[in-house]
């Protein structure tokens, strides 16, 4: 995971802007990384920046081309340039490299800096926002909640939240960053992750508890940027279902039901997943329990293979006393395929099913 440490980005800054535009390190000629490049853009090789990256001595050897050759393609606008990094930086943050946060501060560094103001050129205010997109998708899904908010908060004078008023300046918006932000407050809430931050060991349970301020406080700004984000037509189904859970998690069911009836079935497959996963969770806790079991046999049948509406069928059917009903979806769980993913899952690491989409259209993008 990415260091948090304002002192790294300080030093990123200063590798970038102080290094010569010609200072190559004579085991680092230029051609190698132009070859990089070249074959990074063209995308047929998906284990490129594995291969060239196999270690951290490998990668210390390219280190000061990687860092020269940004500030060239800041002068130059090299998009692809800026992609590459990126890719970069989450490849040695998943190998847990201290330089990572580095590469990715120079990528940002890179978009951010462009020449051309925000709302002069549309093709390099979208590629921008996709770039926002990704940075921010990994950095959620890989649970560096912090570097997260850090992130928002840096390019807050380019990138306003839906709760923000048009002030008629030329900030760009986009609906899933917005939406970000209420994924963002509550990925604290989700299990886990609170304890290493405040020291304590427990697990906070996805109900919370009255006495628990701090999980009602993030759920509070996550119910109040879901709220905003559900008026944005692009995110307004996940924004709703999104929104409906938390009031679940508030104790607030008969508003959550509300907000789960929707008109049409959500289009994307892992909302309309969620969609039924949640009505189950609401139905148990206003006593309706039929409701409840129809609930999760719809997520069961949305997405095949995913354990979680089996789990909760065969604890729900044990509770009323029906042992073959619960033993048989116990079953169903315990054989699920182990290739199936189960988008529950997903829903603690906001955006990052979309990440290697939004990757490949930086990559192929030429604004």
């Amino acid at each position: 995971m990415f260091r948090t440490a304002s002192v790294l980005a300080a030093l990123a800054a200063v590798l970038v802007a102080t290094m010569p535009v010609g200072g190559l390190a004579q085991n680092a000629p230029p051609s190698r990384l132009d070859d990089l490049l070249d074959r990074y853009a063209a995308g047929r090789e998906p284990d490129l920046i594995a291969t060239t990256f196999p270690d951290h001595v490998t990668f210390l050897d390219w280190r000061v081309e990687l860092f020269t050759r940004a500030r060239e393609w800041r002068e130059s606008w090299q998009p692809v340039g800026a992609t590459l990094l990126l890719e970069i930086s989450f490849w040695g943050a998943r190998q847990g490299w201290p330089e990572a946060y580095l590469i990715s501060r120079a990528a940002e560094d890179l978009v951010t800096g462009r020449q051309a103001v925000l709302g002069a050129a549309p093709a390099q205010d979208q590629f921008e926002i996709t770039f926002h997109r990704a940075a921010l998708a990994w950095l959620v899904g890989a649970r560096s909640l912090g570097q997260a908010e850090e992130y928002l908060r840096r390019v807050g004078n380019r990138l306003a939240s839906a709760s923000e008023p048009d002030a008629g300046d030329n900030r760009l918006r986009d609906p899933r960053v917005a939406l970000t932000h209420g994924i963002l407050a509550e990925a604290w809430t989700a299990p886990g992750a609170l304890a290493p931050m405040s020291g304590s060991t427990r697990l906070p349970a996805l109900a919370a508890d009255a006495r628990d301020g701090e999980t009602r406080a993030h759920l509070g700004r996550a119910l109040a940027a879901l709220d905003s984000a559900a008026a944005l037509p692009e995110v307004a189904e996940e924004a709703t279902v999104r929104r409906a859970f938390v009031l679940h998690r508030l104790g607030r069911d008969e508003e959550a039901l509300a907000a789960l009836g929707l008109e049409n079935a959500p289009a994307d497959s892992t909302v309309r997943y969620w969609r039924h996963l949640f009505l189950g969770r609401v139905f148990e806790a206003l006593a309706r329990p039929a409701e409840a079991a129809a609930a999760y046999r719809a997520a069961a049948d949305d997405w095949r293979g995913a354990q979680t509406p089996a789990v909760a069928l065969a604890a729900l059917f044990q509770r009323q006393g029906r042992a073959a009903d619960a033993r048989r979806w116990a079953r169903v769980a315990g054989t699920a395929p182990l290739e199936v993913i189960d988008p529950w899952w997903h829903y603690w690491s906001g955006d990052l099913r979309f990440l290697p989409e939004w990757m490949a259209d930086l990559r192929r993008s030429d604004p």
